[in-house]
């Protein structure tokens, strides 16, 4: 109530302020008016030539520009001109100048009166300007004045505060670097502990730290940062501690252990560790367990040179980063568990796979062998001739030669989509590696009467990746493809598949397209997820693990209908 108060007190101000201000200007042109009357009647009178009527003119618009506005001024100068060319400029009673050296007069009149009227009263304005920015200065110094004690006395609070603030961004950006190599390795844990000690030695003062892993050998030094002399005298030293050492007892405890002065420390304590760090000056010491489920799997420790205990603050923060390292070491097992257990569920989506094409392998593997027992015949009918045939029997033994390896190199294919092995990242020729896999379900599509049609590019760069897990990928399409195609009654069946580099996406992008009945839009929001299928006989998950994989690469996998019928499956690799 009391703001809207003084809101209409302001408001009426301004308007008695406005009113006051037109009231003195219109006085100000009143008074110009009867001053321009006057010196022309007078001189009028007095027959005054033109130049020196103009002159006074101009003497009195520069005297009344020091109290009127420029609008004013404008309406007197307009005014005078008239009153030069009616009065005093012949013909005399008339506006028309008949000389030009009056025209010319009239005519600076015009121009020196607006321009030093523009200048005073340019002049004025600032000077009013400068008179209330002094005033302003003056009220904002005695403000300064007033709110310089209060600020001298927050000064210290306020220091205080960035204090903490500055700590708080300290630890902030501490966790950040930790929380960012945890996402950046996950199947690494260097990196991670070597953030984790980088930054819990820098927030908590300390000259070296180190960390160690409870293992069955004993307690394993995985990582340490800090004096180069430090690390290579003490830890160095030691690159597994027993587990009965004095930093073993100290972490089966459970509890954060500090150790203020370690030359202050009797007894069982003084081990060989203990004597090693002593005369390396290492003195205060911190120690922290790692756990997981209340179960001690490492340690990790801080170190000073010397005697000064470590604070309440820093020992909490330094348990926090502990606990980070408990988080990325729990993490790294299960990332590893669901690795394996991915790459578990891909081999026996390869076996089930390769166990639909048994048919179609069996006829690639027999037809070489037959060929070669053909071949076999033939030599020894050239051999047992009256006249042995001895060109004819190398021929054949060649071809019996070619035939076997092309035995051999089915075999090999089934062997190595079979076989577990881990997974690897090599420099893959994508065309190649599909190319094997087309072979092998080239008998399969025949025995469907699907035809397979190839279109690659040229020049095409190799891809970084497993060769054995894109072949996966690609046996699933091209198997589902040939299955999706049973279905259909007359028309052709056509199997294309195509291989194409994109620059945009810095790799390749591979295309199996069928003529089959294609796609429903209920089944493509769907189809990748896994335990989802459309065939009677299908799990659901061939093209979840295929989905999986290509990510894992670092690519996409997905699906498109085609017009009039038929589905598209596309995924890109990126290049080495």
């Amino acid at each position: 109530m009391e703001g809207q108060v003084l809101g209409a007190a302001a408001a009426v101000w301004k308007r008695a302020k406005r009113h006051t201000a037109l009231l003195h200007e219109a006085g100000y042109l009143l008074l110009g008016l009867v001053s321009l009357a006057t010196v022309t009647g007078l001189y009028f009178l007095l027959d005054v030539p033109l130049v020196a009527a103009a002159f006074t003119y101009l003497v009195v618009l520069v005297l009344l520009s020091l109290v009127s506005n420029l609008s004013s001024l404008i309406v007197l100068s307009f005014i005078g001109v008239c009153c030069l060319s009616y009065f005093f400029a012949p013909p005399i009673y008339s506006f028309r100048v008949d000389y030009p050296q009056d025209l010319i007069t009239i005519s600076a009149f015009v121009i020196t009166s607006f321009v030093v009227n523009f200048l005073v009263t340019r002049v004025r304005v600032e000077q009013r300007a400068h008179m209330r920015t002094c005033e302003t200065l003056r009220d904002a110094n005695q403000r300064l004045e007033v709110t310089n004690e209060a600020l001298r006395i927050e000064n210290v609070e306020r220091k205080g505060a960035e204090q903490a603030l500055r700590e708080l961004v300290e630890q902030q950006t501490a966790i950040s670097e930790v929380l960012r190599a945890i996402a950046n390795s996950p199947h690494d844990l260097q990196p991670i502990f070597d953030a984790i000690l980088d930054s819990a030695k820098r927030l908590c003062r300390a000259d070296m730290g180190s960390l160690r892993l409870f293992e069955e050998s004993g307690l394993r030094l995985v990582g340490v940062r800090g004096d180069p002399f430090l690390v290579n005298q003490v830890w160095s030293s030691f690159p597994v501690l027993d587990k009965e050492s004095f930093l073993g007892r100290l972490a089966t405890s459970r509890l954060p252990a500090h150790i203020p002065d370690l030359t202050a420390l009797e007894g069982d304590h003084r081990d060989d560790l203990w004597v090693t760090a002593a005369k390396a000056r290492y003195r205060t010491a911190l120690l922290v367990p790692l756990l997981k489920d209340n179960e001690v799997v490492g340690v990790i420790s801080l170190g000073r040179t010397r005697v000064q205990p470590f604070t309440d603050k820093q020992i909490s923060l330094f348990t926090d980063f502990a606990a980070q390292a408990s988080i990325a070491l729990e993490s790294t097992r299960r990332e590893r568990q669901y690795r394996e257990m991915q790459s578990e569920l891909a081999h026996a989506n390869r076996v089930a796979t390769m166990g639909q094409l048994t048919a179609s392998i069996t006829h690639e593997v027999n037809q070489p062998i037959t060929a070669a027992v053909t071949y076999a015949l033939a030599a020894r009918r050239f051999l047992n001739a009256e006249r042995p045939n001895f060109h004819e029997v190398d021929d054949a033994l060649s071809l019996i030669v070619k035939q076997g390896n092309r035995a051999g190199e089915v075999v090999e294919r089934v062997r190595a989509l079979i076989k577990k092995v881990p997974a690897r990242k090599d420099a893959v020729a994508i065309d190649d590696a599909i190319l094997e896999v087309i072979a092998l379900t080239r008998t399969e599509a025949a025995n469907n009467s699907v035809s397979v049609r190839t279109q690659f590019a040229e020049g095409l760069p190799r891809v970084q990746g497993d060769r054995v897990q894109l072949q996966q990928v690609m046996l699933n399409l091209i198997v589902n493809a040939i299955q999706a195609m049973r279905g259909i009654g007359e028309g052709a069946r056509e199997l294309q598949i195509s291989i194409e580099a994109v620059p945009s996406e810095g790799g390749v992008r591979v295309g199996v397209r069928d003529s089959g009945p294609g796609l429903s839009p209920e089944s493509l929001s769907h189809l990748f997820e896994p335990f989802y299928t459309t065939k009677p006989e299908g799990m659901g998950l061939g093209l979840s693990i295929c989905r999986s994989i290509i990510e894992t690469h670092g690519g996409r996998l997905w699906a498109i209908p085609c017009e009039p019928q038929g589905a598209l499956f596309q995924f890109t690799i990126p290049a080495t």
